[in-house]
């Protein structure tokens, strides 16, 4: 083949990439041809072939693993939270253990069964830092159980979403159980678990707001540099058997903007 350089043939290699994405002759996930090979192929340079990469990473086709190449993007299923989960939830803890196993949040949020999911959960001890100590109302330094959370759709090798979960200490500290992420995802999630110390969920507040993922976050998204997350920062408050209430669960969750759909539902007080 003649080689043929600029931004047309550029264009066309991209063009030839995505069409055969579309088409299936690249599912999500395989490993796309070296930029050598598809130079060879084209009879351009290397260079050519990795500014019509370039493009496809920039529409968000296909992502760049580091030291592994280049590879289509994986398609998670669409994400749809709604206010309405968080009473789903709280009605959840007090079913049985069998009703409660039967479905999660992750169900909920993608209409897909329970057994297309795999979880996986970290756990670890922090002190609070000024804005943790600041969200609990407790001093910088006393003692926080993370909790890191990622779901798989099944043959996803891409999370749904990034959570990291804190707990004050002294809340798992009253039920061993809760130290121990090999039992996650735990049937009935959070509140369950708080109700398990005799902690009953009052309000839950959600913040959102969008920014621009960070390179390890775009990363494990499998997500474009610099595409947009929506950033949940969720706060629940709990009443403590002697009535009190106070910070029981703060977490901050991203979700890739644009396979993601949120919906508050808010129930306005009436006249009299």
């Amino acid at each position: 083949m003649t080689p043929t350089t600029g931004s047309s043939v550029m264009r066309r290699i991209a063009d030839d990439v995505r069409e055969k994405i579309r088409t299936g002759a690249y599912s999500p996930e395989d490993k796309l041809p070296t930029s050598k090979a598809l130079a060879t192929e084209y009879g351009v340079t290397s260079k050519t072939v990795e500014r019509a990469y370039d493009l496809l990473k920039e529409t968000g086709d296909i992502i760049g693993r580091r030291g592994a190449g280049m590879f289509v993007a994986p398609r998670p299923p669409a994400i749809h939270r709604h206010s309405d989960r968080h009473q789903l939830e709280k009605d959840r803890v007090y079913l049985t253990d069998e009703e409660r196993a039967a479905w999660g949040a992750a169900e909920a949020t993608t209409k897909l069964p329970t057994e297309t999911f795999r979880f996986h959960a970290e756990f670890s001890s922090v002190e609070a830092d000024e804005h943790l100590a600041k969200v609990f109302g407790i001093e910088v330094g006393v003692r926080l159980l993370r909790r890191d959370y990622r779901s798989y759709a099944s043959g996803s090798s891409v999370p749904q979403g990034l959570t990291t979960s804190f707990l004050p200490y002294d809340v798992p500290s009253r039920n061993p159980e809760l130290f121990d992420s090999s039992r996650e995802p735990w049937p009935g999630g959070t509140q369950h678990q708080l109700s398990t110390v005799g902690i009953e969920t009052v309000e839950i507040t959600e913040d959102v707001t969008a920014r621009n993922a960070e390179a390890a976050e775009a990363e494990e998204l499998g997500l474009p540099e610099r595409s947009t997350v929506m950033c949940i920062e969720k706060t629940t408050t709990g009443q403590e058997p002697d009535g009190t209430s106070r910070v029981v669960d703060y977490s901050v969750i991203l979700l890739p903007a644009a396979r993601t759909r949120l919906t508050y539902r808010i129930p306005l007080t009436r006249r009299s």
